[in-house]
């Protein structure tokens, strides 16, 4: 496997721009407000601010795997909330399943880089 510190804080920028962004957009009343939404935004963009920042070694594993495990919980009670209502095709329910992907891969690299 390559070493990924030469992409975690590029990938750390767009994850703190896609969380400005999407909160921006609710802000600015073009999205509904939704609760689950905003959790996930948020911990993508404190995550994105821990690849960005340098590490400290405990402290930023320590966040990583609570706010990360936290944020995956909250994705996957939305994706189950929405199957449980048979509510299958739409938008939230992809945004939902791309949040659950974008923190795992966070919470993957942060923890990866906790190793080297």
């Amino acid at each position: 496997m390559k070493n990924i510190m030469p992409y975690i804080r590029p990938l750390g920028v767009i994850a703190i721009f896609i969380a400005v962004f999407t909160w921006g957009l609710e802000l600015a009343h073009f999205v509904p407000t939704c609760p689950y939404c905003q959790v996930q935004r948020t911990i993508i963009g404190v995550l994105g601010i821990l690849m960005v920042l340098p590490n400290i070694r405990y402290a930023t594993l320590l966040l990583t795997v609570v706010l990360g495990l936290f944020g995956t919980n909250v994705s996957s009670d939305q994706i189950f909330m929405m199957v449980r209502e048979h509510n299958f095709m739409n938008m939230i329910m992809l945004l939902a399943v791309c949040a659950s992907f974008i923190i795992a891969g966070q919470m993957i690299m942060l923890v990866k880089r906790e190793s080297i």
